[in-house]
């Protein structure tokens, strides 16, 4: 836990600000640390290998950063794929892979049967509010998340 704080204050403070007062977009690099994604979805199951990203926004007009979003590919096991088929899902719109942050894209395969599913979503009880895509029967899942 201490180590994701530590790499979050550090993507912290690299948002911020130009002296013309503009709002800056800062993107951290692809990160493979599964700890900090166990720690943000502690009731997922089988985690075996993760690449997340964070994009972080800051506002000259209030102190620090105003908003973070968080794009993860999760690679299950076969306990976590168990898990993910004990959901309602449905067919993913179609195109919402254009959603994906570009330094994820090469990781996502865009030809699979991706579905989504509201309940999955709602299982969700982190600070990190958004949506999962899975590719069921591969065991991946696609998180697109921000902070409130």
């Amino acid at each position: 836990m201490r180590k994701w704080l530590a790499g979050l204050c550090v993507l912290l403070v690299a948002a911020c600000t130009t002296s013309s007062g503009e709002t800056v977009t800062q993107t951290s690099e692809v990160s493979g640390d599964k700890q900090s994604v166990v720690a943000k979805f502690p009731w997922m199951t089988g985690i075996k290998e993760v690449h997340w990203v964070a994009v972080t926004r800051g506002d000259p007009r209030t102190p620090g950063p105003t908003d973070t979003v968080y794009h993860a590919v999760i690679h299950l096991d076969d306990t976590g794929i168990k898990q993910l088929k004990e959901n309602q899902w449905n067919p993913a719109t179609p195109g919402w892979t254009k959603e994906v942050h570009p330094k994820l894209v090469t990781l996502v395969d865009s030809a699979g049967e991706w579905v989504h599913s509201s309940d999955y979503d709602a299982r969700n009880k982190s600070s990190l509010h958004g949506k999962f895509h899975a590719l069921l029967d591969k065991g991946v899942v696609y998180f697109s998340g921000y902070t409130m």
